[in-house]
């Protein structure tokens, strides 16, 4: 009777219809696996969700996929924030989405995108390094912030809600890497780009055993200089895949993140999930509320802070453990889905709400594949 439940209201009520615009023009979801996973789970809860994303104007067309449908740029830009795609708007009006899910409200394919829809669809805003952008304010119902406090409640007249979207963990990986030997005693994980400030890292390579994870433009630059400092102890490995990247970041005893604009790291996250303490720069992460295991420093003491954490005993292991319980409690799977349906309740109160009879089984059997590490 459930099943035959279930086909009659969506005769009565069709599923909710939710689109996913991607920030950065790219192909597929890249790192982005919190909202792959979400998407995924959207569709087997009855949902009609799908990703749109802008892909480069001078490449092949991406192949779509169930979950993620890719559409041309409209040309060379100065920078990827102000990258627009017609197409990617003309069908995103053409859809008449139910909710409208935004990542990164500064990226010029999501505010125009919200921009050319009624202005009755609810937008939900999944922030990045920022938290708004002036021509949309008005028109934000939910705001998935990064970190309590990122978002300024008031500059949202329509404001429904406003939640922290956990970030995404492989815990597989994480469960892989545990028990790894400390080969390394800093590591750095991201691309190399100014904003990363690698530079900084480059004087603590003198006296501690350092690991470069990532690629970028800057690479080649970095590496002369730290050539240039005549020691063995840097290491760069390049780009890799997340499981092998747990596998660094376990491998080392801390993590240092010196960089000069930022949202909050998903690598943040992971690093704690491992039991690895984190330095950062306040002057970056300053409305970043204290989360036990990171460190926030200013760059005149990012040098004597490093050397703090590291001159511990190999017993003393408290901070690692805070760090890790913190990550257990707020980085599990299930409270981004929870958290996600709450922002949807919140800007569609009125529409009747059809659970699929299977809801709690297929719930269940998806948290299992993730952790259990489909994503690889």
């Amino acid at each position: 009777m459930g099943v035959i439940f279930e086909r009659l209201a969506h005769l009565v009520r069709p599923p909710i219809r939710i689109r996913l615009i991607m920030a950065a023009t790219s192909v597929g979801f890249q790192a982005a696996f919190r909202e792959e996973v979400l998407i995924e789970w959207l569709q087997t809860q009855g949902y009609d969700a799908i990703a749109f994303r802008c892909y480069p104007h001078d490449i092949p067309k991406p192949e779509d996929t169930g979950l993620i449908r890719h559409f041309p740029s409209d040309g060379p830009v100065a920078y990827d924030q102000l990258s627009t795609s017609a197409a990617l708007t003309q069908e995103a009006i053409a859809d008449k989405p139910d909710i409208v899910v935004i990542r990164a409200a500064d990226y010029a394919v999501c505010h125009t995108t919200v921009e050319a829809l009624p202005e009755t669809t609810p937008v939900i805003l999944i922030c990045g390094g920022e938290s708004r952008h002036p021509a949309i304010d008005q028109r934000v119902d939910y705001v998935l912030q990064e970190y309590e406090g990122q978002a300024d409640p008031s500059l949202f007249p329509r404001l429904k809600g406003i939640s922290v979207f956990p970030k995404f963990v492989n815990w597989s990986a994480v469960e892989t890497a545990k028990g790894k030997s400390k080969v390394y005693d800093i590591v750095n994980v991201g691309s190399f780009e100014g904003r990363k400030n690698h530079t900084a890292l480059l004087s603590l390579g003198e006296k501690f055993r350092c690991c470069f994870v990532g690629s970028g433009p800057l690479k080649s630059e970095i590496e002369a200089q730290a050539a240039s400092l005549n020691s063995k102890n840097f290491d760069f490995v390049g780009q890799c895949s997340g499981p092998d990247v747990y596998q660094y970041v376990a491998s080392s005893r801390i993590m240092v993140h010196p960089s000069t604009y930022e949202g909050f790291p998903r690598v943040f996250a992971e690093s704690l999930a491992m039991g690895v303490p984190v330095v950062a720069l306040k002057s970056t992460f300053s409305r970043v509320a204290p989360v036990p295991g990171i460190f926030l420093t200013e760059i005149e003491e990012l040098s004597a802070t490093v050397d703090r954490l590291l001159a511990r005993s190999e017993g003393d292991t408290a901070i690692e453990d805070a760090a890790r319980a913190y990550a257990v409690a707020n980085y599990q799977t299930a409270r981004i889905f929870d958290v996600f349906l709450q922002a949807v309740k919140e800007v569609k109160p009125r529409r009747l709400w059809w659970p699929h009879p299977l809801t709690s089984a297929r719930r269940e059997r998806l948290l299992l594949r993730w952790r259990d590490g489909f994503l690889g």
